[in-house]
């Protein structure tokens, strides 16, 4: 295993564990599949451990994209300790893509989407192109794209940027979510 490390201007993010697998294509050539070993995949892969899980709906995240399937918070309990762990799962698409973000990344995100809507201030000026967003330990992506004078903001679900509606409230959206992860997690059976 080794870690990714993305370089953006003067910063310095780590994405997160990666394993490689070589592939033969059966005509003679080799591929190389990287696979990012998230907080998720971690943690559901762990062994010797007795869990269940539940999920519970939340209001799904308003997108200027139609192909938003559904958001949800996965409760884990571990029967042996009796302590939640929570995820936030996103699915979009015909495809059914999935992105999950671990309730640590969720409070590191909430507080980056404060940062950012203060830069978003600073940034928009007329006639103005850029981007700006940050990633979370397993690659998550938020922020916000500037294109003459317009501000539209965006999370990314493996890769893809799905903008979000203009009278959606994300941040409050984000923060409900860490809420009832909190009160999940508080609960024990």
């Amino acid at each position: 295993m080794m870690t990714i490390v993305v370089l953006c201007g003067n910063a310095t993010v780590e994405v997160g564990s990666i394993v490689k697998n070589v592939i033969s294509s059966g005509d003679g050539t080799i591929r190389e599949r990287v696979k990012i070993e998230t907080k998720y995949l971690k943690f559901t892969s762990k062994r010797g451990n007795f869990v269940r899980y539940a999920d519970h709906e939340i209001p799904e995240f308003k997108t200027s994209d139609a192909l938003l399937g559904s958001a949800k918070i996965r409760q884990y309990m571990d029967l042996a300790t009796n302590k939640s762990t929570c995820f936030l799962m996103i699915t979009v698409g015909r495809e059914k893509a999935t992105e999950v973000v671990a309730y640590d990344d969720l409070v590191k995100m909430i507080d980056a989407v404060k940062t950012l809507k203060e830069q978003s201030k600073k940034d928009s000026i007329d006639g103005k192109q850029l981007k700006c967003y940050y990633v979370t330990d397993d690659g998550f992506q938020i922020g916000y794209n500037i294109n003459k004078g317009k501000t539209t903001w965006y999370f990314s679900v493996n890769g893809d940027e799905r903008k979000f509606s203009k009278d959606f409230d994300f941040e409050k959206a984000l923060v409900d979510v860490k809420n009832k992860m909190e009160e999940l997690m508080k609960v024990e059976n």
